[in-house]
């Protein structure tokens, strides 16, 4: 009998587990462009002064690169030598199926190939180097380019959606080792694209990112404690969850060492 019971406080353990390691994802809510996206729960938002300490190496003004969210693998160090992503928003209005056509063509000339039209719904999907490829159904095109010098050997798989309000822009970097693990990911992003019930994030929880592009400042570059918080929150949430499993392990032999007991008597 005794056995049983801990083949069963096992299986609760195992459940247990199970739930405390499922992750929902994270939402972004762009209230300017007025859309959402979800990105994958172990990625987390770069800080705008690391952010602006790249572009500057990279001998980028940052006044000139206008981003609305920047995310990364938590576990990347440094953050710009692994999997990262920029979204930029911008707001010039519906383009009109002409406009989209001859965009296209403009994206066409500048990779030296024709795109292919076909669905980007399935993760999975290849590319081939600098041949952009429509998703009519979506209005999103998409370019994979290799970025390989002396230094880096990167990937960039440029997502560009077109909506009610203009263009998002998804700048998706990795590692040339890690892009095929990582594509999928990138393309569930793409997917998740949404312009419905924004008013569901009114009331913002601990899921939701909502960036407000006008409040970073030259204080958040200089004085900014944002990295070190952002480092300790994964902490934070993986304490919580053993704190969870052990009173768990505790009740649950509580019960077996009770229900023996009794058994005994």
């Amino acid at each position: 009998m005794t056995g049983k019971i801990a083949i069963h406080i096992l299986t609760i353990l195992a459940i247990i587990l199970a739930a405390a390691s499922t992750t929902s994802g994270n939402t972004y809510v762009d209230w300017e462009g007025e859309y959402y996206i979800e990105y994958p729960d172990d990625w987390t938002e770069i800080p705008y002064k690391r952010v602006v300490s790249f572009l500057l190496s990279q001998k980028v003004n940052p006044d000139n690169f206008t981003y609305r969210l920047a995310v990364s693998e938590k576990a990347e160090e440094p953050v710009f030598g692994g999997v990262y992503m920029f979204i930029s928003t911008y707001e010039v209005g519906k383009f009109t199926d002409r406009q989209i056509d001859s965009t296209l063509a403009a994206i066409d000339e500048a990779n030296g190939i024709k795109h292919i039209t076909t669905s980007l719904a399935e993760t999975t999907r290849r590319f081939s180097s600098r041949q952009p490829v429509y998703d009519e159904s979506q209005k999103a095109v998409v370019i994979y380019d290799k970025i390989a010098d002396a230094v880096t050997n990167n990937v960039l798989l440029e997502m560009r959606k077109f909506y009610d309000n203009g263009i998002v822009v998804f700048f998706c970097y990795a590692p040339s080792d890690r892009f095929e693990s990582v594509r999928p990911r990138f393309l569930t992003i793409l997917n998740s694209f949404s312009t419905e019930n924004l008013d569901q994030f009114a009331k913002s929880s601990g899921e939701v990112n909502i960036v407000n592009v006008n409040n970073r400042t030259a204080a958040d570059i200089s004085g900014s404690n944002s990295e070190t918080d952002s480092a300790d929150a994964p902490r934070n949430d993986l304490l919580e969850t053993i704190l969870i499993v052990l009173l768990a392990v505790i009740v649950l032999f509580g019960i077996c060492y009770v229900i023996t007991r009794k058994k005994k008597k």
